[in-house]
C-alpha cells in the first residue's frame, strides 16, 4: 500500500488547503498538500520535499495529527497527516490550481477528496486548533 504524508500547514489562525488541478485523481478536489513518501524517506522528509517541490514553501513539520484511508485494492493510500508550521515562501501552482488559507473549522465546505474528508472530520471532532 503506498503511504502519502499530507501537511496541516499553519499560518497563524489558518491552514493552507490546495485543489487538485484538472489532471488526474481527485481532480477539482481539495486536500491538504503533500505527497508519495519514496522509498528510504522519512514521512517528515518527504512532506518537506513535497511542499518544498510543488507549492515553493518551507515548512517545520510536527507531531502526527492523524491517518486516514482513500481507494482500495491495489490503488489503497494511506495518509499520514503532519502539524506543519509555516516557515517561508510564497505558494505557487504546479500541481495545483488554487491555494487558500482558512480557519479549521471552515474547512468541511470545501469539496475534499474522501481521504481529507475522513481525517477533517475525525480532526475536528477531537477539537482541531483555530490557532497555534
Amino acid at each position: 500500500m503506498m503511504q502519502v504524508a499530507a501537511g496541516i500547514v499553519r499560518r497563524g489562525a489558518q491552514v493552507l488547503v490546495a485543489r487538485r488541478g484538472a489532471e488526474g485523481a481527485h481532480a477539482g478536489l481539495w486536500e491538504f498538500p503533500g505527497g508519495k513518501i519514496e522509498p528510504g524517506e522519512t514521512p517528515e522528509g518527504c512532506l518537506q520535499r513535497e511542499l518544498r517541490e510543488e507549492l515553493g514553501i518551507e515548512v517545520r513539520v510536527g507531531q502526527l495529527a492523524g491517518k486516514a484511508r482513500d481507494g482500495s485494492g491495489e490503488s489503497e493510500i494511506e495518509l499520514l497527516f503532519y502539524e506543519a508550521d509555516f516557515v517561508s515562501g510564497a505558494p505557487r501552482l504546479t500541481d495545483h490550481d488554487v491555494v487558500a488559507w482558512v480557519a479549521p473549522g471552515e474547512i468541511p465546505a470545501f469539496n475534499l477528496t474522501p481521504g481529507d474528508r475522513e481525517f477533517v472530520e475525525s480532526w475536528l471532532r477531537a477539537g482541531a486548533k483555530e490557532s497555534p
